[in-house]
């Protein structure tokens, strides 16, 4: 049994307590016991599930969605540009460094200066940061729908599609180079894993590392005989690839998570299962130490990997250690496909239920704002009239309750769930 608890937070205007505003003036969420610290804010635009993100910077967010449509989202104050080229379902942004391509000469944002696009329109879109188009590609198949595309350089974009091949694109002359084959089925993930070398990984289940100045195949970390079961079923679908570090490689098979040794092509580490559908995406944070997984049953899980910081003699024929769990986030109502680390304390999703969310760590969040109150020269005032309607149709509030809703939301972190039972949105399952 968990207890899924809202908690109503106002925008308070006190002018000691900016930063505090500026990271108050949304909902912010409690879920169930296994983690009760993160919150979440919401954007909202798509009109269709959102299929894939990038961050270009700390401040912007790029989304793709099945609507055919892209945005360019402002994490500071909630707006974004809505860019319409694609006539398909995007699926797949890969932000671009373009120090080298000539109409990105001179710009700045602070982060990566362009990023591409593309999905089932048979066509890779190049774009500046601002939003202007810049170039098309036409894709090699037109028979053929994009899953990923990757910059193995700053001139040179790998794709993989609903074939068994690789194409490699040029972006100095946005052209078609050469063909790559090794994958017996359509390949799924790419990952950049070194300036010398990138993976790939198919539905056969076969994960190749790839040289990126030879362009030819360097070691094969996993390629099972049979890979499909008496109903046709792909069962070992590699569905996402991510390099841990230089040495190891973590990789979501269906609904498990293997972490294998580059250079051996040992399995180290494992969870079976990781989640109770195909995991979608993975990242990491904290220094590292933690790997986050989002999965098609809605959830989004930490995992601590911080054994692999000191890794140890293997054994001859050791078993792969057992991945264990850190947290677990519960905020979306569809199947979550993709999160991405924003900062070492920050990640932000997206879901096929059309929503964006930002997510924070509420004891980081909650240190800064005791903090500044520390700092603050007077008490707060808590007054209503220092209070806005961020949410529409909620009724002022007496000062007697804004300082009882105030200590609820201060001590949140270090209570238990059960005393916030007069709190709203209450769900159990």
């Amino acid at each position: 049994m968990s207890i899924k608890i809202s908690v109503r937070i106002r925008r308070w205007q006190h002018p000691n307590l900016e930063s505090f505003l500026r990271s108050t003036s949304f909902h912010f969420r409690r879920y169930s016991c296994r983690v009760n610290r993160w919150t979440h804010r919401c954007f909202q635009g798509h009109s269709l599930p959102i299929t894939c993100m990038a961050l270009l910077s700390p401040e912007l967010l790029v989304s793709g969605s099945a609507d055919r449509s892209l945005r360019v989202w402002n994490l500071r104050d909630n707006t974004s540009v809505v860019l319409k080229q694609h006539t398909g379902s995007i699926k797949c942004i890969v932000p671009l460094d373009g120090t080298e391509v000539p109409e990105l000469e001179g710009m700045s944002c602070g982060g990566f200066t362009a990023f591409c696009s593309g999905g089932n329109d048979h066509q890779i879109c190049v774009w500046n940061y601002k939003g202007l188009l810049l170039q098309t590609i036409d894709v090699r198949n037109e028979e053929e729908n994009l899953h990923t595309i990757l910059a193995i350089d700053t001139l040179t974009l790998v794709t993989a599609s609903n074939a068994n091949l690789l194409c490699v694109y040029r972006l100095e002359t946005f052209k078609f180079k050469k063909i790559l084959l090794a994958h017996r089925e359509s390949v799924r993930c790419l990952v950049k894993i070194s300036d010398s070398y990138f993976a790939s990984a198919s539905m056969d289940g076969a994960i190749i590392v790839w040289s990126s100045e030879t362009l030819q195949t360097h070691k094969i970390l996993n390629c099972p005989i049979e890979f499909r079961n008496t109903n046709k079923v792909y069962i070992y679908d590699v569905k996402f690839l991510l390099p841990l570090s230089e040495q190891y490689l973590a990789a979501a098979i269906g609904g498990n998570i293997l972490i294998y040794d580059i250079s051996s092509g040992d399995c180290l580490m494992e969870a079976k299962p990781a989640h109770q559908a195909e995991v979608n995406f993975m990242s990491l944070m904290y220094q590292g130490t933690k790997l986050v997984s989002c999965s098609a049953d809605n959830t989004i899980k930490l995992w601590d990997v911080s054994k692999l910081l000191t890794p140890r003699p293997r054994g001859r024929n050791e078993k792969p250690q057992p991945l264990n769990i850190a947290g677990e986030l519960f905020g979306h109502t569809d199947s979550v496909n993709q999160v991405l680390t924003v900062n070492d304390t920050t990640l932000v999703s997206c879901s096929s239920d059309k929503m964006v969310l930002l997510w924070k760590d509420g004891r980081v969040e909650s240190d800064v704002r005791t903090n500044i109150i520390a700092q603050s020269n007077q008490p707060p005032d808590l007054d209503p009239k220092f209070f806005t309607e961020d949410f529409g149709g909620w009724p002022r509030e007496s000062p007697r309750t804004v300082r009882r809703n105030l200590n609820l939301y201060l001590s949140m972190d270090d209570s238990p769930e059960e005393d916030y039972t007069d709190s709203t949105d209450h769900a159990s399952g």
